[in-house]
Protein backbone atom coordinates (compact mmCIF):
# COMPACT_ATOMS: atom_id res chain seq x y z
CA UNK A 1 0.00 0.00 0.00
CA UNK A 2 1.30 3.32 -0.82
CA UNK A 3 -0.18 6.44 0.96
CA UNK A 4 -0.43 9.98 -0.41
CA UNK A 5 -1.54 12.86 1.54
CA UNK A 6 -2.89 15.97 -0.31
CA UNK A 7 -5.05 18.83 0.96
CA UNK A 8 -8.03 20.18 -0.41
CA UNK A 9 -9.39 23.47 0.73
CA UNK A 10 -8.29 23.15 3.73
CA UNK A 11 -9.12 19.51 4.21
CA UNK A 12 -6.03 17.15 4.90
CA UNK A 13 -7.02 13.58 2.93
CA UNK A 14 -5.40 10.64 3.05
CA UNK A 15 -5.71 8.79 -0.33
CA UNK A 16 -4.50 4.42 -0.08
CA UNK A 17 -3.92 2.82 -3.23
CA UNK A 18 -2.55 -0.54 -3.99
CA UNK A 19 0.53 -1.36 -6.35
CA UNK A 20 1.34 -4.19 -7.89
CA UNK A 21 4.56 -6.19 -6.11
CA UNK A 22 7.25 -5.24 -7.97
CA UNK A 23 6.33 -2.09 -8.53
CA UNK A 24 9.34 0.42 -8.42
CA UNK A 25 11.59 -3.17 -9.45
CA UNK A 26 12.15 -3.68 -12.85
CA UNK A 27 14.41 -6.29 -13.62
CA UNK A 28 17.32 -5.06 -16.14
CA UNK A 29 20.18 -7.45 -16.83
CA UNK A 30 23.18 -7.08 -19.20
CA UNK A 31 25.38 -9.96 -20.44
CA UNK A 32 28.95 -9.12 -19.63
CA UNK A 33 31.06 -11.66 -21.79
CA UNK A 34 30.58 -14.98 -23.38
CA UNK A 35 32.44 -17.47 -25.63
CA UNK A 36 33.44 -21.01 -26.61
CA UNK A 37 36.04 -23.18 -25.03
CA UNK A 38 37.59 -23.09 -28.52
CA UNK A 39 37.30 -21.31 -31.69
CA UNK A 40 38.21 -24.80 -33.45
CA UNK A 41 37.85 -28.27 -33.14
CA UNK A 42 38.04 -31.50 -34.17
CA UNK A 43 36.35 -35.07 -34.57
CA UNK A 44 36.07 -36.53 -30.47
CA UNK A 45 36.61 -32.87 -29.07
CA UNK A 46 33.66 -32.06 -26.49
CA UNK A 47 31.77 -28.11 -27.76
CA UNK A 48 31.05 -26.07 -24.47
CA UNK A 49 30.43 -22.39 -23.86
CA UNK A 50 29.22 -19.96 -20.99
CA UNK A 51 27.27 -16.61 -20.97
CA UNK A 52 28.01 -14.26 -18.26
CA UNK A 53 25.50 -12.23 -17.03
CA UNK A 54 24.33 -9.14 -14.52
CA UNK A 55 21.62 -8.19 -12.68
CA UNK A 56 21.56 -3.94 -13.08
CA UNK A 57 17.84 -3.76 -11.91
CA UNK A 58 16.60 -3.22 -9.02
CA UNK A 59 13.82 -6.57 -8.29
CA UNK A 60 15.68 -10.07 -8.45
CA UNK A 61 15.54 -12.11 -11.61
CA UNK A 62 13.97 -15.63 -11.12
CA UNK A 63 14.77 -17.15 -14.93
CA UNK A 64 16.16 -16.36 -18.12
CA UNK A 65 15.34 -17.96 -21.23
CA UNK A 66 18.13 -18.32 -24.01
CA UNK A 67 17.21 -19.73 -27.32
CA UNK A 68 20.73 -20.96 -28.65
CA UNK A 69 20.76 -21.55 -32.53
CA UNK A 70 23.25 -23.29 -34.52
CA UNK A 71 23.82 -22.81 -38.16
CA UNK A 72 26.06 -24.94 -40.52
CA UNK A 73 27.63 -22.82 -43.53
CA UNK A 74 27.29 -24.24 -46.98
CA UNK A 75 28.20 -23.31 -50.40
CA UNK A 76 24.44 -22.81 -50.85
CA UNK A 77 23.48 -20.99 -47.66
CA UNK A 78 23.17 -21.96 -44.22
CA UNK A 79 21.42 -25.30 -42.81
CA UNK A 80 20.02 -25.40 -38.99
CA UNK A 81 21.34 -27.96 -37.13
CA UNK A 82 20.22 -26.83 -33.36
CA UNK A 83 18.09 -24.43 -32.17
CA UNK A 84 16.53 -24.93 -28.44
CA UNK A 85 15.71 -22.59 -25.89
CA UNK A 86 16.66 -23.24 -22.36
CA UNK A 87 15.13 -22.10 -19.31
CA UNK A 88 17.56 -21.57 -16.78
CA UNK A 89 15.34 -22.46 -14.15
CA UNK A 90 15.39 -25.60 -15.41
CA UNK A 91 18.66 -26.41 -14.60
CA UNK A 92 19.49 -24.19 -11.52
CA UNK A 93 16.96 -25.01 -8.68
CA UNK A 94 15.60 -21.98 -6.62
CA UNK A 95 17.40 -19.71 -9.71
CA UNK A 96 17.62 -16.17 -8.77
CA UNK A 97 20.29 -13.66 -9.84
CA UNK A 98 19.78 -10.59 -6.65
CA UNK A 99 20.39 -7.14 -7.78
CA UNK A 100 24.17 -6.17 -8.72
CA UNK A 101 25.12 -10.28 -9.18
CA UNK A 102 26.78 -11.74 -11.88
CA UNK A 103 25.75 -15.70 -12.94
CA UNK A 104 27.49 -17.49 -14.94
CA UNK A 105 25.64 -20.28 -17.41
CA UNK A 106 27.32 -22.82 -18.58
CA UNK A 107 26.58 -24.72 -22.16
CA UNK A 108 25.43 -27.57 -22.07
CA UNK A 109 23.49 -27.17 -19.15
CA UNK A 110 24.45 -29.12 -15.95
CA UNK A 111 23.15 -32.74 -15.93
CA UNK A 112 22.99 -32.60 -19.91
CA UNK A 113 25.12 -34.57 -21.95
CA UNK A 114 28.04 -32.99 -23.66
CA UNK A 115 28.22 -32.15 -27.28
CA UNK A 116 30.86 -33.96 -29.04
CA UNK A 117 31.46 -33.04 -32.71
CA UNK A 118 31.01 -36.48 -34.77
CA UNK A 119 34.43 -38.49 -36.17
CA UNK A 120 32.72 -38.00 -39.30
CA UNK A 121 34.06 -35.43 -42.42
CA UNK A 122 30.22 -34.51 -43.09
CA UNK A 123 30.54 -32.17 -39.47
CA UNK A 124 33.30 -30.24 -41.22
CA UNK A 125 33.12 -26.82 -41.50
CA UNK A 126 32.46 -23.63 -40.65
CA UNK A 127 29.16 -23.12 -37.71
CA UNK A 128 27.66 -19.68 -36.29
CA UNK A 129 25.96 -19.76 -33.29
CA UNK A 130 23.23 -17.19 -31.66
CA UNK A 131 22.40 -17.26 -28.45
CA UNK A 132 19.23 -14.91 -27.49
CA UNK A 133 18.36 -14.16 -23.72
CA UNK A 134 15.00 -13.01 -22.79
CA UNK A 135 13.35 -12.17 -19.06
CA UNK A 136 9.61 -12.50 -19.19
CA UNK A 137 10.05 -12.59 -22.85
CA UNK A 138 11.78 -8.89 -22.81
CA UNK A 139 14.75 -9.52 -24.98
CA UNK A 140 18.25 -8.63 -23.25
CA UNK A 141 21.09 -9.11 -25.51
CA UNK A 142 22.08 -11.61 -28.48
CA UNK A 143 25.52 -13.31 -28.75
CA UNK A 144 27.25 -14.72 -31.53
CA UNK A 145 29.90 -16.93 -32.87
CA UNK A 146 31.66 -18.76 -35.41
CA UNK A 147 33.97 -21.58 -35.21
CA UNK A 148 34.92 -23.85 -37.56
CA UNK A 149 35.63 -27.87 -37.41
CA UNK A 150 38.57 -29.49 -39.00
CA UNK A 151 39.91 -33.15 -39.67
Amino acid sequence: MKRIRRKARGVKMLIFCALPASAGASPAARIDGWGTNKDEYRAGDAVSGFIRIRNEGSAPIRNIDIEVRVVKETLVGGIEVHRKTYRASDFIPDFNIPPGETVIFHFPPAGQPPFTVPATSLARGKYHFTGRLTIGGTEIGRVEKSIRIVR
